[in-house]
């Protein structure tokens, strides 16, 4: 079966060399850093500026731990996740506050201004419509 191939997918030659790496860290047995090196390959296509931004891994922006591991436990993972959650839900959690608000809507901005050229319009419009207005 023919692999699909979109404008995020890895050059070939990357791609061979972090399998192989991959492989090779398996095979010793080493999984921490089998991950890590997945961890490198999936962060090369994140970090392309028109990368889909709702299909991000929150894991891999740099949220705090203690913010991170609060939406994960609320069961959001990636930036859609907190489509249509809004600000009031945030605070309504368990260890939710006005700082991991902040922190959130701080890594939107910039995620979004990273992706500067997405049709959807600029960042202000994209937090709002998403429930996480800008700070005024």
């Amino acid at each position: 079966m023919a692999m699909s191939k979109s404008e995020f997918a890895l050059k070939k030659k990357t791609a061979i060399r972090i399998g192989l790496r991959v492989s090779v860290h398996l095979q010793r047995g080493n999984f921490e850093a089998a991950r890590r090196t997945i961890d490198y390959a999936e962060t090369l296509i994140q970090n392309h500026p028109r990368a889909p931004l709702f299909s991000m891994p929150l894991a891999q922006t740099p949220m705090s731990s203690r913010t991170l591991n609060l939406l994960e436990r609320n069961g959001v993972i990636l930036i859609g996740d907190l489509v249509g959650r809004g600000e009031s839900w945030v605070l309504s959690l368990s260890g939710g506050g006005s700082g991991a608000l902040s922190e959130i809507r701080k890594v939107l901005m910039d995620e979004i201004s990273k992706r500067k050229d997405m049709p959807d319009g600029p960042a202000g419009r994209i937090l709002h419509d998403i429930g996480f207005p800008p700070d005024e």
